[in-house]
């Protein structure tokens, strides 16, 4: 049973990168990382909370910029306003590509992929 069930999990993990395309220019600063990273989650579909119930936290790294993913928690979007549970990180690398740890069972980053047409 398991063994089917992490096979549904994968399968699934495979149709939602194939059908994201990736940011077609070079990434420069923190706010181009951002939007990308927000472009990123809405196309892809990497969360199902609406976009006010996300925050992103966005660092500088040699080669890319790392975003961290997190849940807002408000008034509006609910939860304990003290914790940011973290949802998973992107990988937007300087030469345009993303790679997010989002769909991993061990915590390593994958390519977010154009859908074949």
């Amino acid at each position: 049973m398991r063994v089917i069930l992490l096979s549904l999990l994968l399968l699934n993990a495979a149709h939602v990168f194939a059908a994201c395309p990736p940011p077609l220019k070079p990434v420069s600063n923190p706010r181009q990382a951002q939007e990308v990273a927000q472009s990123a989650i809405q196309e892809c579909r990497l969360s199902r909370l609406p976009p006010a119930c996300v925050r992103l936290f966005v660092q500088s790294a040699p080669a890319f910029w790392l975003v961290d993913v997190r849940e807002q928690h408000d008034a509006q979007c609910g939860g304990d306003p003290d914790t940011a549970p973290r949802l998973f990180s992107l990988q937007i690398w300087r030469d345009g590509r993303v790679l997010s740890d989002a769909a991993s069972m061990d915590g390593s980053f994958l390519p977010l992929t154009r859908a074949a047409s």
